[in-house]
């Protein structure tokens, strides 16, 4: 299965990133206005915890359980969304078979394109999207979830 994404830019500068004044989670940027969008049929509506990851990549290995264990305990209106990039669905499949990840899909994109339009400096790559805007990035391994929740429960004013 091939998942598209197609990313375009925002032109306006008039959205505000943020639904309220909240403190972005450990280790996020802020996002200029000029933020890509992302348009895919496959990508939740609402907030997205957007990963980009590889095979080869060390640090992702080591992410992907986190974030596995993180789909348990996560706010209701944010969902998870893993994307491996180039090494298809199968093999990542197979080593969420090996790493026993329960909760996360296997998405793969052949897209090489998708790190420089995010501008990300390598992988793994994580992204807050809301409702198809970037509004906070973080380049290297997350290391914690709790200021991922602290962050959407005052963006939402939801509980997890």
């Amino acid at each position: 299965m091939y998942l598209r994404l197609a990313l375009i830019a925002v032109l306006s500068a008039a959205l505000p990133a943020f639904a309220k004044d909240c403190p972005l989670p450990e280790g996020f940027s802020a996002v200029d206005p000029f933020a890509a969008a992302i348009s895919d049929s496959k990508m939740p509506e609402g907030y997205v915890l957007f990963n980009l990851w590889a095979l080869w990549c060390a640090p992702c290995r080591e992410e992907l359980p986190l974030l596995d264990a993180y789909l348990a305990e996560k706010p209701a209106a944010l969902n998870v969304f893993a994307l491996n990039l180039n090494d298809g669905e199968e093999a990542s499949a197979a080593l969420f078979k090996d790493l026993n990840i329960q909760h996360l899909e296997p998405h793969s994109s052949a897209d090489t394109e998708l790190l420089s339009r995010f501008k990300a400096v390598g992988l793994p790559y994580t992204a807050i999207i809301r409702d198809g805007e970037v509004i906070a990035t973080k380049n290297g391994i997350l290391k914690e979830t709790d200021s991922i929740t602290d962050f959407i429960t005052c963006q939402t004013g939801e509980n997890p």
